[in-house]
């Protein structure tokens, strides 16, 4: 998995009092976050992607698709760490085009996690198409690999049947505080609101 460029950016206020999120995630969540080995179909394409995307001046050092500065993190894993981190340890995090390839526990279990862990948690990630204007742009994502309509069913195609983006932040018990549209409404940046352990 390709990473977007960005520096990491500890918590200033990681306490030594806040809960694991081993102790706050399912079992199953903590588990799946051990092993998880994201591999979007294309890695070029959706690292070029995530390039692209204008995400907020306040955001730019966040740490994106990667938790770097973090030991055990590794590129083969990049969020095994996750559970051993302290509830909003991290200042923030961004996930650019990651959590449509992965299978849909997974991508709701990694977005909860984050949620917990960062203060901050921006995302761009495929959306349903909402309006007729959409519609051309969903029409060609069917073109992007892991999107096409034949073959085995990949994740990406579950991604959308689920509700895309809004579906896995739903499931996740999450909200948005903040959107905007991408790639003419195939897409979106959304700012999770703050969540309390």
């Amino acid at each position: 998995m390709t990473t977007c460029p960005s520096a990491p950016v500890p918590s200033s206020e990681t306490a030594g009092s806040a809960p694991l999120l081993r102790d706050l995630l399912p079992a199953a969540d903590v588990a799946r976050l051990r092993t998880l080995r994201p591999a979007p179909p294309a890695p070029g394409l959706y690292a070029a992607l995530c390039r692209r995307v204008p995400w907020p001046g306040s955001s730019l050092a966040l740490p994106c698709n990667a938790l770097p500065g973090i030991p055990a993190a590794t590129v083969q894993a990049p969020f095994a760490p996750l559970p051993d981190l302290p509830a909003g340890s991290l200042q923030g995090l961004r996930l650019g085009y990651v959590l449509f390839a992965l299978p849909w526990p997974d991508a709701v279990g990694l977005l909860r996690a984050c949620a917990l862990a960062a203060g901050q948690l921006w995302l761009a990630d495929f959306i349903l198409a909402e309006r007729n204007l959409g519609l051309p742009a969903a029409l060609l994502r069917r073109l992007l690999p892991g999107f096409q309509p034949w073959g085995p069913v990949t994740p990406a195609r579950i991604w959308l049947r689920r509700g895309g983006l809004e579906g896995c932040l739903r499931d996740a018990g999450l909200a948005a505080a903040q959107r905007r549209t991408l790639l003419a409404g195939a897409a979106a940046l959304i700012r999770v609101a703050p969540v309390r352990p």
